[in-house]
């Protein structure tokens, strides 16, 4: 499990984020008329079997050609195209479902269309927009990569997706004026912020922070268990998850201290129309597992959770990080399949899995 501390580049210097725990008054005062407190005990010895919750996996090689791709660090689709930012700051496009490849970039630089550091893509109405979180900008592509143009923003960003009237962006910096969230006009002007930090976010796992259900935005901020949903107008509270004794301590204030506690941490979120999925960490004591990952399916209809880890045995990897309507959506190197055995294997290199939920 690999922790980031994030630090960041700054006229050859490098420093440490420092972020306040406090700032103006913008924190939503909305809670959904259907907010749910989500209750997730007894996961420690309990295993779950994801058979009982998917009902169907599509497994889809995809074809790299001959360029290496790296671990995903993030998904999107549109229409029937699908991209793919990997760590080595590579951008994907694939035909989907075949997954047949149509283009790759891999622009590094501070020249025209070029980038230092993606931390995130998103797309929306056939153009690809791509967060460079070193230069503080959002770049814009058309559906097979070929540059439009670049969009400044004033504050640092992570995570971000695009709205119909602009972009909303998780704010990794506190100061006194911006909350976790901020909405941003279509030419990154600020046009408001929400939520007042809770917690210094100096460690953070690099999970997703806005989850979309069809045309519904989602997110939920680093160490908080909080989950908004985006009403057009300012985020509304939707559910918080309740990890009873293993959820943090009112006195811990940054992310590093909540790792080094054992608390449960809340990571990757999944919203469909029947589940709250959270898949959460926790620190172990065991030299041989440091960390273990746990999920909660929460039945949004009939108020049911059932909390574990998952069988690690099962044939096919469980990896999902992303979602596409009501399926979860999860990419591996083929290196990390045990029993990979596809014809064409060096053609294809990572494998995309869609899983359907029962």
């Amino acid at each position: 499990m690999i922790i980031h501390k994030l630090a960041y580049g700054l006229g050859g210097l490098a420093f440490v984020l420092v972020c306040c725990v406090s700032c103006k008054d913008k924190s939503t005062k909305t809670i959904s008329k259907d907010f749910q407190t989500v209750p997730i005990q007894d996961y420690k010895t309990h295993q779950l079997r994801y058979a009982d919750f998917i009902s169907m996996i599509d497994t889809i090689p995809l074809q790299t050609q001959d360029y290496f791709m790296g671990q995903a660090k993030d998904w999107c689709i549109s229409d029937s195209l699908m991209y793919i930012l990997d760590n080595a700051n590579a951008v994907w496009c694939f035909k989907y479902p075949s997954g047949e490849f149509v283009n790759r970039i891999l622009r590094i630089g501070h020249g025209h269309g070029e980038y230092i550091s993606l931390s995130a893509i998103a797309t929306k109405d056939s153009l690809l927009y791509l967060l460079d979180t070193e230069t503080r900008s959002v770049l814009t592509y058309n559906q097979t990569l070929q540059y439009k143009k670049r969009m400044n923003i004033d504050f640092l960003a992570e995570d971000f997706t695009r709205t119909k009237d602009g972009f909303l962006f998780f704010n990794s910096v506190k100061t006194d004026d911006l909350g976790y969230f901020v909405h941003t006009d279509e030419d990154g002007h600020t046009q408001n912020n929400y939520v007042p930090a809770e917690i210094e976010i100096d460690t953070w796992f690099g999970d997703r922070v806005f989850m979309e259900n069809g045309e519904v935005i989602y997110m939920s901020a680093p160490y908080t268990g909080k989950t908004y949903r985006w009403t057009g107008a300012e985020p509304e509270l939707v559910f918080s998850a309740d990890f009873g004794d293993d959820s943090r301590a009112s006195s811990h204030t940054k992310g590093s201290e909540i790792c080094q506690s054992g608390k449960a941490i809340a990571t990757t979120f999944f919203v469909t129309d029947q589940y709250f999925i959270s898949s959460f960490l926790q620190k172990q004591e065991s030299p041989q597992e440091s960390w273990k990952r746990y999920y909660s399916f929460y039945n949004i209809k009939n108020h049911t959770s059932v909390s574990g880890y998952i069988d690690l045995k099962e044939a096919t990897p469980f990896c999902p990080s992303w979602q596409y309507n009501g399926t979860l959506i999860g990419i591996c190197n083929t290196d990390e399949i045990p029993d990979w055995n596809h014809q064409d294997s060096i053609l294809h290199e990572s494998v995309l899995f869609v899983y359907h939920l029962k």
